[in-house]
Order: C-alpha cells, then structure tokens, then sequence
C-alpha cells in the first residue's frame, strides 16, 4: 500500500503500470492520472525548462490532493471523505461505438461492467476518466500491450517543438495515430504484440483492440 504521493513518485516513468486503490469496500481499478501522473513529452520524458510555470502549479494542485489522501489514510482507514464532491468538470461519456451499433449475440448488453451516474449511491467500479485534467491539459490515450493508458499531456515549449511533436513521441517508442491534433499513440511494444498475434493467431485489429479494451 502506497499513499499518493509514493505511488506518482514510483510510477512517473513506468506509465504502463496497472493499480489499484482501496475504496474503503474494495480495491478499485485505477489509472496513474489518478495519483496525478502526467506524461512529458520531450526531453526524453523529462521536465521542459520552458514549462516551469505549468509543472509547478502541477505540483500545487497534486501537494493539495495528497494532503487530502493523507486524511483519508489517517481517518478514514483510506476510504473516501465525507462531502468532498466528485469533480465533473470536463468529463463527457464514451461516444457509442459506430463499429458495434447493432445487436451481437456475442457481446451482449449484460456483459458489459455497469456505470452509474454521479448521483447514484453505488460506487464506480472504475472512474470516469475526463477530458482534461484541472490545468486544462489534453488526456492522450496511449495503446500498450498491457492496456489503454490515459495520462494528461505536458508538451515541449521550447523553439519548433509544436511542429515536431510527432518526432518527440517517437522518441519515446510511441507512434501517433495522426500527424496533427494527437489524441491517440501506440506504443512499439503495443505493435509489435499485435504484429505476432496477427501472423500466428490471425488475430485482427478490431480483435486486438477490443482484448485491450
């Protein structure tokens, strides 16, 4: 069991980590956003000097949620606060999937893992994941072999990095799905899983990504 702040500390460069954190009832299924992870891009990973104003009020806010967690450690045996509100600021559903609109016997409605609304006195069995995080940075999901991973995204400020974030994920094993406007990368470990996959088990993409999923 790790607080927090330990669990971002260990996990800042081991992003394809699963993890969980206890409920109070039970251990949920959580993603390092959560713990407030967020993925630079450029220098290799690292902090952009040109960005020092938005990583330290990164810190701020992540300083704010870890003394909450500690509370909730000491008090609340690591359950939840009483009468903290559930943001939902930026936060839109899945969009339906236009591939699987129609009705499949093979991927029944009961299947699927329930969702209740924010109202609702259930607890999730997993959080929703937003749009944007609370300084408005971009969620970008990241296609591992191990999983669909979202982290917020700090870009390289420095000269001609805009134009060059392409070549920057490259640089750290990530392909992007588009040239312009990236919201969506896959990983080379992530490729070269479903490159074996496709040629012994002729498993195919839309396959490949629902087992991910």
């Amino acid at each position: 069991m790790y607080c927090r702040e330990c669990c971002r500390v260990y996990h800042s460069q081991l992003i394809h980590h699963q993890i969980q954190k206890w409920t109070g009832l039970f251990f949920q299924d959580a993603l390092l956003w959560e713990v407030g992870v967020r993925l630079c891009v450029g220098h290799m990973g690292r902090d952009c000097p040109s960005q020092e104003a938005l990583l330290e009020a990164c810190r701020i806010t992540e300083a704010q949620k870890d003394d909450l967690d500690n509370l909730s450690i000491t008090q609340y045996n690591f359950g939840p606060i009483p009468n903290q509100p559930i943001p939902q600021a930026n936060y839109h559903p899945d969009p339906p999937d236009p591939i699987n609109d129609e009705d499949d016997p093979d991927d029944a409605g009961w299947e699927d893992i329930p969702m209740f609304s924010h109202t609702d006195s259930a607890v999730l069995l997993r959080t929703p994941t937003p749009t944007m995080d609370e300084h408005d940075l971009h969620h970008l999901l990241i296609v591992d072999s191990s999983g669909l991973i979202s982290l917020p995204v700090i870009w390289c400020a420095c000269d001609d990095a805009a134009s060059q974030r392409d070549l920057l994920l490259l640089y750290l094993q990530m392909w992007t799905a588009s040239y312009e406007n990236i919201k969506t990368v896959f990983t080379f470990a992530c490729l070269d899983d479903y490159r074996l996959s496709n040629l012994e088990c002729k498993t195919s993409a839309y396959q490949y990504y629902q087992k991910l999923r």
